[in-house]
This record gives structure tokens, C-alpha cells and sequence, in this order.
């Protein structure tokens, strides 16, 4: 007589060849016991996280997990195909109803100015077409403050084409191992995470290291070349109390000579003498023998023993224009000046900014470029060349510039407009308005792009010189590019 087992099998189970097999029943309950086990591992993880999925083998910190991985692993998604009719992703700039001169211009007149003071110079283009659509305030050219950076960005970009970057090297010069300066604007003193990615003096003192080892060790005397630049370091427009704003200019920088990081703050007076002084220090932790260290300055030439490299130029000018960096933009000047073949100075950089806008079609009739930030009051340009050159940055005939659209803040949400966009009648522009701002003393300026109610891209540039009250005056820039977002014109 058979002996029962303890599992039981069930009442419709039928006996084959000395086996059981389940019958419809059976599969049924098993399939929920499945369900009820499931279940029972979702409530460990609601109840117990972390320790309750390991023990049921569902989470490992390396190693193989105790359940065949086949279990909960979903077959293939299938892809979704895009609904009829749906939108692109970019709509084109011709998108959307062609704008109204004349219902433009009132939308503007109904945005009050009271007590702003002082004179906006103010232009819009429609992107599709690149016409000028909106002008007041004269053809005299304005103080734009960091709409300035605008300027800068298009020519770096344009000679130098988005992928660029900038080297900063160790050559080996006789019996002197030479930190020499490329320009990066962002090179740190030590490795860090995040974006952008950084070169580091850390990164080429490691690099630097092997190659004193591979030399045979030995002491290691240290010198510098930041013979890149030309011109004062310090732009003689600028008043003492910028200091704390933008660092003297050096072809060799670490950490944007930020005494503590963060800006307005403390800067180095000497920046490429620090960053040798810290690139020594740097080897000496890495058990290299440093013997004399010269910050005076070396020329020549020599074998390239260490490398690193900047981001892309698309990059620093996004991070430029983002942020309102008043160091990446003076250094990307000069770079602008060496590319169009003149000196790496602000003169030079100057002169680059005319070749590059004539160049690209702009009338740039007015302009005065001082320095690549925006910081000199002595910077002239009129708002329909910066309107203009946004238009041309939207262009599929111009993509090598498209980084000073992509690089705009948003407004009500990054960077610079992060906090902008908050007051009585500008809540339309919030999310739409993508702009370069501009704040000095008395000027403020607002530059970029939209879409209206209509679906129409516009680019913009309005600029208030010698306004009678900041504040008011930023309210009104945020207030008429909202009326431009609201415009069913």
C-alpha cells in the first residue's frame, strides 16, 4: 500500500508512468501560488526594503542572485509608433502665423514704463525669414553689459568651430620641465565630478609623474609659460571694486583663480603663478623631487611630456552664457583673436568680433567691443545686430552657432533667469523665454528668443541704458518679452 506524501497532489491529478501530472486545476493553483509569492516579496520591500530583497535573492551586491535572472526579466518593449499628425520635437521657425508689425508694436506700448527712466533700444526678428520686424529707440548703439558675451561667443564659435579645445601642457625644455598655459578656462586644481568635465593640474601632474619616473627620476626643477596672451592682463576700463568679479587674465588659470570658490569672491592677483605653485605641490605628493620652482616666466620650446584638454568651445560658451562667466568669456576673446589671426588680446578679440558679424551678413554699424564679458562701460552695440545674431544662431544655415541658443538660460529656471520672471505681468514668459541677461549700474538688457501664443519664433534684444531705477527697469524687460510670449500678433 502507497504511503501518502506529504504534498498531496490534487484530486484531479492523474497518474502516468509512475509520475504525477497536474490537470487544469493544478495549473491553476500554481500559477497563483506564483502570485501569491510575488506579492509576498513586493510587501518585504514595501516593509523592509533593501535587506528583505536580498534575502530573497532578488538584489546582490555582485556576485549572481539566487533566482534564475530569466524570472523578471521583460521581453523586448515593443516600440510605440508616433501618433498621426504628431509635432516635431523642434517645430521649424516658419511654424505659427507670420507676425503683425503693427499688433506687435501695440503689445509693447501697453507694457507701462513708468518711472523706468533713461532709453530702451529695443529690436525683434522673425527667425524664419531673419527680417526685422520691431525697432525703437534710434540707430544709436547701446551699452549692452553681458549681452556683450554674445558677441564673444559667435566668434570663438565661428573660427574656431564648436568642437574645439584647448590643451594645457608639460614640455620637457632641457633640463626644465615647463607648465605651459592654453587658455582653459575651466582647468581646476583637482579632479572633480559633475558637468561640465574638467581638465585638472591634478590629472597632468599624474601624467607628469610617470614621465619623471620613465626619465629616471631624479630632481625635477619646474618652470612657466603663459606667453599665449598678449595685452594688459587687467582691461584699464574696469574699476578696482571688479576684483571680486572677474580674475586678471592669464592664458594659465586654475579654478578661475576663486580664492573660495565662489564668485563674487577673493581672486588670485597672480593666477599662473599659483597654478605652478599648486602643480608643484601636486608632484611633490606624488613622490617627484622639486627643486627650483620658477614663476617668472620660460621660453622656447620642448617635447610635450603630460596632456590635458578643456571641453568642447560649444561647451564653454554654453557655460558662458548660462552662468554669465565673466573669466571663460575674456579668455575665449583672446582665443577669437589668435583664431582670426591677430594678437591674443582684447584688441585682437575686437577686431575678430567685426570680421566674424561681417562675415555672417550682421550690421554691426555702432559697435565698440572693449572686453568679451560686457564689464566695460565703454562696450557699444545696437539691439538689431544682437537680435540679428541670435536669429542667425537658430539658422540651419549657420548650425556651428547654435551653443548661444542652446546655452541661454530659461526663464524661471536656469541659470541666470532662474529667479527672474516673478513679478505682476510676466507669468506667460515663464518656461518660454530663453535670454542672455545684461545688469550694470543703470543698464540692464535681456537677449534671445521665443515662441508665441501663435507659434512663431522671435528673436529679441531690448537694452535700457541709464534707467532711473534697476529694478524697474529689469521688471520691464521681463514684463515686454512676457507680452511678446502672450503675443497673438
Amino acid at each position: 500500500m502507497r504511503t501518502t506524501p506529504t504534498l498531496t497532489p490534487p484530486t484531479t491529478s492523474v497518474r502516468a508512468g509512475g509520475r504525477w501530472t497536474r490537470g487544469p486545476r493544478g495549473v491553476l493553483v500554481g500559477l497563483l501560488s506564483l502570485v501569491l509569492v510575488l506579492g509576498l516579496l513586493a510587501g518585504a520591500a514595501a516593509l523592509w526594503g533593501r535587506p528583505a530583497l536580498h534575502a530573497a535573492g532578488w538584489l546582490v551586491d555582485g556576485g549572481s542572485a539566487t533566482l534564475p535572472p530569466d524570472l523578471r526579466r521583460p521581453g523586448p518593449p515593443a516600440p510605440a509608433p508616433a501618433p498621426a499628425g504628431a509635432p516635431e520635437l523642434l517645430p521649424p521657425a516658419g511654424e505659427g502665423e507670420a507676425v503683425s508689425a503693427g499688433r506687435l508694436a501695440e503689445r509693447l506700448r501697453d507694457v507701462s514704463r513708468r518711472d523706468v527712466g533713461g532709453r530702451a533700444d529695443v529690436s525683434v526678428t522673425d527667425v524664419a525669414d531673419g527680417e526685422l520686424v520691431h525697432h525703437e529707440g534710434g540707430d544709436a548703439a547701446s551699452m549692452p553689459a553681458s549681452t556683450q558675451k554674445l558677441l564673444t561667443g559667435a566668434a570663438v564659435l565661428q573660427l574656431l568651430g564648436p568642437e574645439h579645445e584647448f590643451s594645457t601642457t608639460v614640455e620637457r625644455r632641457g633640463e626644465v620641465w615647463v607648465l605651459v598655459g592654453g587658455g582653459d578656462p575651466l582647468l581646476t586644481g583637482a579632479t572633480e565630478d559633475g558637468y561640465p568635465r574638467r581638465a585638472s593640474l591634478e590629472q597632468l601632474a599624474a601624467q607628469t609623474a610617470e614621465a619623471v619616473q620613465r626619465a629616471g627620476g631624479g630632481r625635477v626643477d619646474l618652470g612657466l609659460d603663459e606667453r599665449l596672451f598678449e595685452g594688459p592682463a587687467w582691461n584699464p576700463d574696469w574699476p578696482e571694486n571688479y576684483r571680486n568679479q572677474v580674475t586678471p587674465v592669464s592664458a594659465l588659470v586654475a579654478d578661475q583663480g576663486q580664492l573660495d570658490g565662489v564668485s563674487p569672491g577673493r581672486r588670485e592677483r597672480q593666477p599662473a603663478a599659483a597654478a605652478l605653485e599648486r602643480f608643484a605641490e601636486l608632484l611633490a605628493d606624488r613622490g617627484v623631487r622639486v627643486g627650483d620652482v620658477d614663476t617668472s616666466g620660460t621660453g622656447g620650446s620642448g617635447e610635450v611630456v603630460a596632456e590635458v584638454r578643456s571641453p568642447s568651445v560649444a561647451v564653454l560658451v554654453e557655460q558662458m552664457l548660462l552662468h554669465s562667466d565673466n573669466d571663460v568669456a575674456e579668455l575665449l576673446l583672446r582665443h577669437a583673436g589668435l583664431a582670426a589671426g591677430g594678437p591674443g588680446s582684447s584688441d585682437g578679440g575686437a577686431a575678430a568680433v567685426g570680421a566674424v558679424l561681417d562675415e555672417l551678413g550682421i550690421d554691426d554699424d555702432g559697435r565698440r567691443t572693449r572686453d568679451g564679458s560686457g564689464l566695460s562701460r565703454q562696450n557699444r552695440v545696437t539691439s538689431t545686430t544682437l537680435s540679428a545674431l541670435v536669429a542667425a544662431s537658430l539658422s540651419p544655415d549657420h548650425p556651428q552657432l547654435r551653443p548661444l541658443a542652446t546655452g541661454l538660460p530659461l526663464a524661471g529656471g536656469t541659470g541666470s533667469l532662474t529667479s527672474r520672471f516673478v513679478d505682476t505681468g510676466t507669468a506667460a514668459g515663464r518656461g518660454t523665454v530663453r535670454a542672455k541677461t545684461g545688469t550694470l549700474s543703470g543698464t540692464h538688457s535681456l537677449a534671445g528668443y521665443l515662441r508665441t501664443a501663435d507659434g512663431r519664433l522671435l528673436a529679441f534684444a531690448l537694452l535700457v541704458n541709464s534707467a532711473d531705477n534697476d529694478y524697474l527697469a529689469r521688471v520691464w524687460l521681463d514684463r515686454a518679452t512676457a507680452a511678446l510670449a502672450s503675443c497673438g500678433c
